[in-house]
């Protein structure tokens, strides 16, 4: 009996007998722990940080680049009295890099650095048709070559031909993220595709969506939405004249990278079916 006495004795003098003990100076206090030998250890607070389970990865800018669009989303119609360009140097009309355009109307320009767009009209909610913006559809950057009127721009790079007629804006700023955290949006979003761009009908993944939803309606980068084709109605066979509306399927999601006043630009990331205009972006 003494034999295992002494073994549990031993035991204990090697364990720590933790005492929590709060010891108050003024407002403050202070917790603290005394081990076997009498000695006070002092305790601080400590964040202990822990994966969030099924957390989505950050996404760079270097990974997206290849797929985004410099397309623009106007306030208000600026291109209607914006620069235009008129002609061509030499025979060339697809106006490529080192190449030169002549545009009309750069009377006093504002730095030297330009952006060619073509304007695609106005964006338009499909259910108020209430104008949510005008869009620019890039075409070109260029650089102040000669000034004058005519003035002439070299073409530093190009995404599709440019047209005469085709218009001329400052360069915007560079707003595009260097990173993006894909997440569920704040608040709940109901919209729909309004275009497709690159002017295509039909898109599958990594490629862009214009949505009917933007900064007034809680729309952030980085917000993940599903995608939904919404059905047409069906006629009751057995009940002429009386429709029901079938049940949204889920095509596939996006990620907005872009945000305007009452539109956003969002890339979709998987589609698991054809994904068109008029199909519904929403969260939940």
């Amino acid at each position: 009996m003494q034999q295992e006495f002494r073994k549990m004795v031993k035991l204990l003098s090697i364990l720590w007998i933790w005492v929590f003990c709060f010891s108050q100076a003024g407002w403050a206090h202070r917790l603290s722990v005394t081990d076997v030998r009498g000695s006070t250890i002092r305790l601080s607070p400590k964040i202990h940080k822990k994966a969030l389970p099924n957390a989505l990865p950050t996404i760079h800018l270097t990974e997206l680049k290849p797929f985004l669009n410099d397309s623009e989303v106007l306030e208000n119609d600026y291109l209607a009295t914006a620069p235009y360009v008129i002609a061509y140097s030499g025979e060339h009309i697809i106006g490529g890099p080192g190449e030169y355009v002549y545009v009309k109307g750069l009377v006093h320009p504002q730095g030297k650095h330009f952006r060619i767009y073509r304007d695609g009209g106005p964006y338009l909610d499909p259910k108020t048709h209430e104008v949510l913006g005008f869009d620019a559809i890039y075409v070109a950057d260029a650089k102040l070559a000669q000034k004058g009127n005519p003035a002439a721009l070299m073409i530093t790079k190009s995404s599709m031909e440019i047209n005469t007629g085709d218009r001329i804006l400052p360069a915007p700023p560079n707003v595009l993220r260097p990173y993006y955290n894909p997440r569920p949006p704040k608040h709940p979003v109901h919209g729909q595709i309004l275009r497709l761009l690159g002017n295509i009908n039909q898109a599958g993944g990594h490629q862009v969506a214009v949505i009917s939803r933007g900064h007034a309606d809680g729309v952030r980068a980085g917000d993940i939405l599903n995608i939904y084709e919404e059905k047409e109605l069906a006629e009751d066979p057995l009940m002429p004249g009386q429709y029901e509306r079938l049940p949204s399927e889920q095509e596939g999601s996006l990620m907005v990278y872009r945000v305007f006043s009452h539109v956003s630009f969002g890339l979709i990331l998987h589609a698991t079916g054809v994904i068109r205009t008029k199909d519904i972006v929403t969260y939940p």
